[in-house]
Parts: C-alpha cells; structure tokens; sequence
C-alpha cells in the first residue's frame, strides 16, 4: 500500500489534494498517512514510515526556511528509497530554481496556482506507476513482507544480503533497505536457492558475489560490501560457487 504524506500551508490546496487523493483510493491500494502545514511535523511522520511513501511538499518561503527543509525532507527521503514519490508545490515562480537544483528526481512538480486536472493528471500518473510496480506479475520471483500496514514486494533479484540483528532483519536492496521482525530461519524457507546463509547472521544473494575469499572468510559483493563466511558454511558456499560458476 503506497502511504501519502502531504505537507502543505495552504488549507484550500490540501483539500484538493486530499480530495483527488481519496477518490484515487477507492480504485488503488494507498492510504493518507498524514497531512500537515508543518514541516516539522512532516519530519517525524517520514521517520516514522518505513514503506514506499508519496511525500508532497508545499515549498513556501514562509514561514522561514520552509522551502529549504521541504527540499531536505524530500532529499533524504529518496536517498533511504529511491521507489519514493516525491511532489513538490511551487507557491512562488522565484523557488522553482531551488527545486530544479537539488537532485532528488521528483516525481511532480505543480506550480500554485495550478488546474485541478494537472493536479489530477500528476497524482494519478504516479498511482498508475506504483501500482504497476506493485501488480502480481510474476509472483514466484518476489518475496512478500508485511511491515504494519505496509506490504513490501521485493524482486528477489532486487536483494543483496539480509541481516540479522536485534531480533530483527535488515534486508538490504539496490534501492532501500527494510526492517522487519522475523528470523533468518523462518524468511529462508521463502527464499528461492540463490540465498545461502554464509553466517549466522547473514543471507547473501549468490547471485551477487562478486569474490569470495575463504583465506580470509569474507566474501564480496557486486557493491562492494564484505560480509563474513563462517567455518560451517564454507564448504556449502564454495559448492554454490563452483555450480554458479562463480570463481572462489
């Protein structure tokens, strides 16, 4: 489900945008998660997100700094995921400029004060997307996760390593990574046979190794992270290796 962040000072555009965006849930799969005019507020809602987020920003110059912690907000947010939407509301022709400069490909860019259909034609290109990205197709190449009311459909190609850690899993992608409750030994069993369990903390994706060094017990990936072999899975990689190919 794609969660929808608004910040926006102007009481009568968030009415529209929440108004287009209620009509657009009735046929997609997303949920208004906030709306604000605060930006601080915006702040701690994106923390506390862990999903795909449709985050759109009101850029002001009032009150102070507004446009500059909107653009930091909407930075950041693409640098954790890069599946990420981000919208940015120009009230003022002089911020455009601001918002071009910065790189964090937005997905819309709407200056105030805009055509309802614009509006309309921007959001519901980027539901369009989100929902295509997340459609059933081959359901046998992605690994399902649900984090609260968020579902989290992963290519298995898409994934590098998983690590355990706090009684939690990190899974770390090409474009984000995600936390979930679980057990390396419970999400193995969903996994197709390119993952083998290198560590008692880590799952790597064969598929992504770039070298393997059993000298040192530690392996590299395609990214350049390393991440340790253990003595009782050393064998058992080296077998996945030479059967992938992979030079040891």
């Amino acid at each position: 489900m794609l969660s929808v962040m608004i910040c926006e000072p102007n009481e009568r555009i968030r009415a529209m945008l929440l108004a287009q965006l209620e009509a657009l849930s009735e046929r997609f799969a997303l949920k208004i998660a906030a709306t604000t005019s605060s930006v601080d507020d915006m702040e701690r809602y994106l923390q506390a997100e862990t999903g795909i987020v449709l985050a759109i920003f009101g850029c002001t110059l009032r009150p102070k700094n507004n446009r500059e912690k909107c653009l930091q907000l909407g930075e950041a947010l693409m640098r954790r995921s890069r599946d990420s939407y981000t919208v940015y509301l120009i009230h003022d022709l002089d911020d455009l400029g601001a918002v071009l400069g910065v790189c964090s490909r937005p997905a819309g860019i709407l200056l105030t004060p805009f055509p309802q259909a614009q509006m309309e034609e921007c959001l519901t290109r980027i539901v369009l997307d989100y929902d295509a990205l997340n459609s059933e197709q081959a359901p046998q190449g992605t690994l399902l996760l649900n984090v609260g009311a968020t579902t989290h459909r992963i290519p298995f190609d898409q994934i590098r390593y998983i690590e355990a850690l706090d009684k939690k899993l990190n899974i770390y992608t090409r474009r984000q990574t995600i936390t979930v409750r679980a057990t390396l030994s419970t999400l193995l069993g969903d996994l197709p046979e390119q993952f083998y369990r290198c560590h008692r903390s880590y799952v790597v994706n064969v598929q992504r190794i770039r070298e393997t060094d059993f000298s040192a017990m530690e392996l590299t990936l395609e990214s350049g992270e390393r991440l340790p072999i253990s003595r009782s899975s050393r064998d058992g990689l080296r077998q996945q290796m030479t059967q992938r190919g992979n030079g040891a």
